[in-house]
């Protein structure tokens, strides 16, 4: 009965629980990789060892060329995977390499969502700054109408301050007021 549930769990997930198995893979492919590896028809030991040929290299650069120590650990990963893989059933094998795909595609999903997390933030903080920035621009807007508003009204009250003064204080012919612009032509050099 072991060997022909095992033989179910491949195709179950397909089959029998296709719709669950397919709603399960959408939300979390991490889980049911998890799920089947457990579920997988393997000893302890071959088990323990697939673990260990997958488990990601910490350090592992993205781009650029790996030490010389994750390269000899991923040729050892390597070569345990391969050494498990030979080791197990046909059946054992397909899930194995169904684990393999679901895991690639969780992290797949895992760095879209850092990335989609980063470019929120990123939108969020230049909305932030967009804001600041209106609001600092409505702020000077305000000031320079009520700057001015007070220098128009001081405008104003000078030149009617200098209208009085002009009309209370004739100036003779030819005369200077104080800080006023001599604008006069000598004719006579013509």
């Amino acid at each position: 009965s072991g060997g022909g549930g095992g033989g179910g769990g491949g195709g179950g997930t397909a089959g029998g629980g296709g719709v669950v198995g397919a709603v399960a893979e959408a939300e979390d492919p991490a889980a049911e990789a998890e799920s089947l590896l457990m579920a997988c028809p393997m000893d302890d030991v071959q088990r323990a060892n697939f673990i260990a040929a997958t488990e990601e290299i910490a350090d592992l650069p993205k781009k650029g060329k790996p030490t010389a120590e994750q390269l000899q650990r991923l040729k050892e990963q390597r070569e345990l995977k391969a050494a498990v893989l030979h080791s197990v059933s046909f059946e054992s094998r397909q899930i194995l390499t169904r684990v393999v795909e679901l895991r690639k595609k969780a992290k797949k999903q895992s760095l879209k969502q850092s990335q989609r997390a980063q470019q929120e933030k990123r939108a969020q903080a230049k909305e932030e700054q967009q804001r600041k920035h209106a609001q600092q621009h409505q702020h000077h807007q305000q000031g320079d109408q009520q700057g001015g508003q007070q220098g128009d009204q001081q405008g104003h009250q000078q030149g009617e301050r200098g209208a009085a003064d002009g009309a209370a204080e004739p100036v003779a012919d030819g005369g200077a007021v104080e800080g006023a612009v001599d604008l006069s032509v000598d004719l006579s050099v013509v």
